[in-house]
């Protein structure tokens, strides 16, 4: 069995210039992974591994395999480049489909494979982080992609690629009308005991 966490797919960006890990669950000793002409291994503990591969310059795309004891699991057309977290309520959830009114011409002129984004699922727990988050996956800022992207993070990945020329990621962790305190660990509340 060899199953990586929810948030590696198809089509994902890495963070460029800083050791990047990859995790998940494996029954047995020995995870290696491979990516980029870097090949790493590492070991297994309590049935999870957390692998490093060393830090890599912008580019792709580039393909992943990942290998536990003959079960593989592949990823294609991975960038590395910049990562950025969009995190907050309504005004970063917004969705560029809420804007094309103001924006129809300059949506429908513009495609960047290079550009992609990840939209975590709704869900919560508060009694305990979760290990993993339900499936989903990264998406290329084109036609077929675009109405899903937050309008934000779109206008900001569009500027940060027209300024380094390097791929962008966009984690897109927003969630409108949340309060603020869903926001915050409870280790950072306890000193709020009406929270």
């Amino acid at each position: 069995m060899l199953k990586l966490a929810n948030v590696f797919s198809n089509h994902m960006v890495l963070q460029r210039d800083k050791n990047i890990a990859v995790w998940g669950e494996c029954d047995q000793t020995k995870v290696t992974g491979e990516c980029n002409g870097k090949k790493v291994t590492t070991s297994v503990e309590d049935g999870r591994f957390m692998l490093y591969f060393p830090p890599m310059e912008a580019g792709g795309p580039y393909d992943m395999k990942i290998t536990c004891d003959g079960a593989e699991v592949a990823y294609h057309d991975i960038m590395i480049g910049e990562v950025w977290f969009a995190g907050g309520q309504s005004n970063m959830e917004l969705p560029i489909s809420r804007v094309t009114d103001m924006f129809a011409d300059e949506i429908a002129g513009y495609n960047n494979e290079k550009i992609r984004h990840i939209i975590i699922p709704k869900v919560y727990n508060f009694h305990a982080p979760q290990e993993d988050m339900p499936q989903t996956s990264w998406k290329a800022l084109t036609q077929d992609n675009v109405m899903d992207f937050s309008a934000l993070a779109y206008f900001f990945a569009k500027a940060m690629y027209e300024k380094t020329n390097i791929p962008i990621g966009i984690i897109n962790a927003s969630w409108g009308g949340t309060p603020v305190e869903a926001w915050v660990s409870e280790e950072g509340l306890r000193q709020f005991p009406l929270y």
